[in-house]
């Protein structure tokens, strides 16, 4: 596949990253019931932790959407496969068990921290709190990630009815693989906590007006 083009000039490497999850996460969600997508989703949740032989299924699914330059020509990955294997393992993890997709795209500032703020309101947010941060202060792209499958996994189970922007996380990894893992950090942060403010808000408003 060649880069995309919008309105005749060429996307941007990222752009391109988010359209490309896009196209893998909707082939995917699309056929949720058939066995060859409940093995594909197996192989990707897999996938992190199998070598890249032993899950070749999970990358022949990746590499049909993939564009020309998205592809590495050495044994190690690029910032966009990785980006975007990362985000289909944790999408998976999401999906399993689920008989409707788990992926929402919906305005670019409802990211992972905007998602992930619906701990908030479970038995305990401090503790969530503390996962997420221990998240988004990572030192590095993989300690960030296993701490992100944690909070998928906890997200799946106490807060069942949300659903992440998977697209727009690829394209949030991606970016942080190229340097700007502060300011993605930065603003997942500025979502988890300030929906909380939202939600407080609303409800101590309602609380008021019941008293009046």
């Amino acid at each position: 596949m060649g880069s995309e083009k919008n309105n005749g000039k060429p996307r941007s490497a990222s752009a391109r990253v988010y359209s490309t999850t896009s196209r893998l996460v909707h082939k995917l969600s699309s056929n949720l019931n058939l066995s060859t997508t409940k093995a594909k989703l197996a192989n990707l949740r897999n996938a992190g932790s199998r070598s890249k032989r032993a899950n070749i299924e999970a990358w022949s699914f990746i590499f049909e959407e993939m564009d020309e330059d998205f592809l590495g020509k050495s044994a190690k990955l690029t910032h966009a496969e990785k980006a975007i294997l990362s985000t289909l393992e944790i999408y998976a993890i999401h999906q399993q068990g689920q008989s409707e997709s788990v992926n929402e795209e919906g305005e670019y500032w409802q990211n992972l921290g905007y998602a992930l703020a619906n701990l908030r309101n479970t038995e305990n947010t401090s503790s969530m709190d503390r996962r997420f941060n221990a998240m988004v202060t990572s030192s590095t792209f993989e300690e960030l990630i296993y701490h992100l499958r944690q909070m998928i996994k906890l997200l799946k189970s106490k807060a069942k009815n949300t659903k992440v922007n998977y697209p727009l996380l690829a394209k949030d990894l991606y970016q942080m693989l190229l340097g700007y893992q502060e300011e993605i950090c930065f603003s997942w942060a500025r979502r988890y906590y300030a929906i909380d403010k939202k939600v407080e808000s609303e409800e101590q408003g309602k609380k008021e007006s019941k008293e009046q």
